[in-house]
């Protein structure tokens, strides 16, 4: 059919900065507009960043979210063979609010320049927006069709720590740069027998009903563990790089892919799963030349390894790729 959505919004932030301390703080109020449908609310955010010594910071913030539903999760209808997209026109806003608390630390150690920066954080949402399986247009006794409704599952809490060192070493012939990071991240449904919806069929939909794994009550399709690096090593117009990516593998996924009717339909899931298709590493690496200020050229080989690996269930990674590159850089 033919929706009509609009968005307005106006915001105002304040910097100030005494000596070591700088302090911000932000309003913003937002106005959606969609079909006949109107909501308007206020968001702020605040921020404090204190320069404990000459490479040294401390910082923390808050800030709020809102997000109101689009014209897909609320009037879309489609399907992908057996499986169906359903709308959803009672869709209420999801709502959010973020702390953190960090530490920037430079440090020199001969000719190594390091920045250090840590972190803890905690996401808080209310009415938190996610797909549900369930079968959303039944007639008796067999006519029906299964497949995914955007619904507000409840509370949920993503809480967890972030840590990056980035460092670089310039020597007369030899320059290198590089980074490693890590990120952990601990979700939680705050509301797990919270039965938020009712399918055609009369099946109560709860966060329990429709988890494959509620151990912990983790959200869905949400890895734990995330690790990136990088190193680049310069030699006058040469110039190699390798990049390696870490993800956990996803503990929790709809119950339908594993034991339901797509898992009659789109077999081998739940072997992926017992396989950790989702827990993979991958390694990428370049090689470059700089034939002058403008020309040059790279060979970049993504996936080096050849993994194996699934970006989610049924959704396979790519294979092993090799580019050659050109680029010429205009005045």
């Amino acid at each position: 059919g033919k929706q009509q959505a609009s968005n307005y919004a106006t915001y105002l932030q304040i910097e100030k900065a005494w000596n070591r301390i700088s302090v911000t703080g932000g309003a913003r109020y937002e106005y959606f507009q969609l079909n006949e449908r109107t909501e308007a609310k206020p968001v702020f955010r605040a921020g404090l960043n204190y320069r404990l010594a000459p490479y040294t910071y401390l910082r923390s913030s808050f800030g709020q979210g809102y997000r109101f539903p689009s014209i897909a999760e609320s009037y879309i209808s489609t399907s992908v063979g057996p499986i169906s997209i359903f709308p959803n026109e009672n869709l209420m806003s999801e709502t959010s609010s973020s702390y953190e608390i960090g530490i920037k630390q430079g440090l020199q150690i001969k000719e190594w320049q390091m920045m250090m920066d840590a972190a803890v954080f905690r996401m808080n949402y209310e009415n938190m927006m996610e797909f549900a399986f369930g079968i959303w247009d039944y007639i008796p006794p067999l006519d029906f069709k299964a497949g995914f409704r955007t619904l507000n599952t409840g509370k949920a809490r993503v809480q967890g720590a972030e840590f990056n060192l980035g460092f670089q070493r310039k020597a007369k012939n030899v320059d290198i740069l590089g980074f490693i990071g890590y990120t952990m991240s601990i979700t939680e449904a705050l509301e797990p027998s919270l039965i938020f919806a009712q399918d055609s069929t009369g099946q109560q939909i709860s966060y329990i009903s429709t988890s494959s794994d509620t151990s912990r009550y983790a959200l869905k399709y949400r890895p734990r563990d995330l690790i990136k690096g990088d190193l680049m090593i310069q030699y006058k117009d040469w110039r190699i790089g390798f990049g390696i990516a870490y993800q956990s593998a996803m503990q929790n996924i709809d119950l339908a892919f594993t034991n339901g009717i797509i898992a009659s339909v789109v077999p081998g899931i739940q072997e992926s799963q017992d396989k950790k298709l989702t827990e993979v590493t991958l390694i990428n690496a370049r090689i470059g030349y700089a034939f002058s200020d403008r020309i040059s050229s790279n060979l970049i080989v993504s996936n080096l390894t050849n993994k194996e690996y699934a970006i989610r269930p049924a959704d396979l990674g790519a294979p092993r790729s090799v580019r050659f590159q050109i680029t010429y850089t205009l005045d």
